[in-house]
């Protein structure tokens, strides 16, 4: 539903099965107090960071392409899923930062 603070004031005094919100924590506590009135389950995505955890078990070309894609290529980076930074095996550091950048290079030429 489109609409600002009004229509979704409107909205979560509805009896509804479910309510999933995704954004900030002030704006969550509101619609987790409006949920707990009907006890209605509610699941809240309050925008935390999302890490990559690379070992030297990964295959690099592949997952350096992924995460590339994730971060930047995928909506500019604005999904709630996207990478937000990457942990990197110090044995692999090296050889993830060379195929990082080709992938960039392949998908940004």
């Amino acid at each position: 539903i489109n609409g600002g603070a009004e229509q979704a004031a409107e909205l979560l005094n509805q009896r509804v099965d479910a309510i999933m919100y995704t954004g900030g924590g002030q704006v969550g506590k509101i619609v987790a107090k409006a949920a707990a009135n009907n006890l209605t389950p509610v699941l809240l995505e309050l925008g935390g960071k999302n890490p990559v955890f690379v070992t030297k078990s990964a295959h690099l070309p592949s997952a350096t392409r992924r995460i590339a894609w994730g971060k930047i290529a995928a909506n500019t980076g604005q999904m709630c899923i996207c990478p937000d930074y990457v942990v990197v095996e110090s044995s692999v550091k090296e050889e993830f930062t060379n195929e990082l950048c080709k992938a960039m290079d392949e998908m940004f030429p």
